[in-house]
């Protein structure tokens, strides 16, 4: 079976695994409500987002990353509240200016990288702008849970943080790098890696999006690209 016909067979199945109508209340469903919440703020008035809106995204992130393996017992996450992503919240709905009407990180949200003609290297850019603010971030709490550490913030962490609120790259846990490993793609999060993702979407692009229409969130949302090739890859 060729590659991607192996990922589609993958992502398909994953996809199946968790909307069955017997299990509404599965884990990984988490990933849906985030990516929809979030949604809706970037579908809206950027000037109406609240404090109130700030919490309950926070909420839904925190859920999120805890049915997704994030509060482990060694995690720094655990033993800190929900409340602590709303730094995380302000920094992915961060405005272009004070005041202003648009976001900053508005063409990341389900952003469709295979569509792109002359920006890819701006919005990697931007991409990559935001993961290293995340990391900072999580990286200044993680010292004052656990003390002085040596390595920096898991680049799993940070791409299933912007996975779950962006739907813009894949998370970069164990399973998906052994996955895109098979595939000759850059297994660490990196421009290089995301853009050998989006050469290998754009190569498979009418496959894919065939199978990727099939696959809607509880809201509607057709699944991004990257949650695809996400899904595709994990365990591949």
């Amino acid at each position: 079976m060729a590659l991607k016909d192996n990922i589609i067979k993958n992502a398909g199945h994953y996809f199946r695994s968790f909307s069955h109508p017997l299990l509404p209340y599965h884990r990984f469903l988490s990933w849906e409500h985030c990516y929809d919440e979030f949604g809706k703020v970037f579908s809206g008035n950027p000037t109406a987002i609240t404090n109130a809106d700030k919490d309950l995204l926070a909420l839904h992130l925190a859920t999120y990353l805890a049915s997704w393996g994030m509060y482990r017992g060694s995690s720094f996450l655990l033993q800190v509240d929900y409340k602590v992503h709303v730094p995380v919240v302000e920094l992915i709905t961060e405005k272009n200016s004070v005041g202003g009407t648009t976001f900053k990180y508005n063409d990341l949200f389900g952003i469709e990288w295979s569509k792109l003609v002359s920006n890819e290297n701006e919005l990697l850019k931007l991409l990559f702008d935001l993961s290293d603010a995340i990391s900072g971030y999580y990286d200044k709490i993680r010292k004052n849970v656990k003390g002085p550490v040596k390595s920096d913030v898991s680049r799993t962490l940070v791409t299933k943080v912007l996975m779950g609120t962006l739907g813009c790259v894949p998370a970069y846990d164990t399973y998906f790098k052994k996955g895109i490993k098979k595939a000759n793609i850059t297994s660490n999060f990196s421009k290089r890696s995301i853009s050998d993702l989006i050469d290998f979407y754009k190569n498979n692009e009418s496959d894919f999006d065939k199978a990727r229409t099939t696959m809607t969130t509880t809201h509607g949302k057709i699944y991004p690209e990257m949650k695809f090739l996400d899904m595709g890859f994990w365990g591949y």
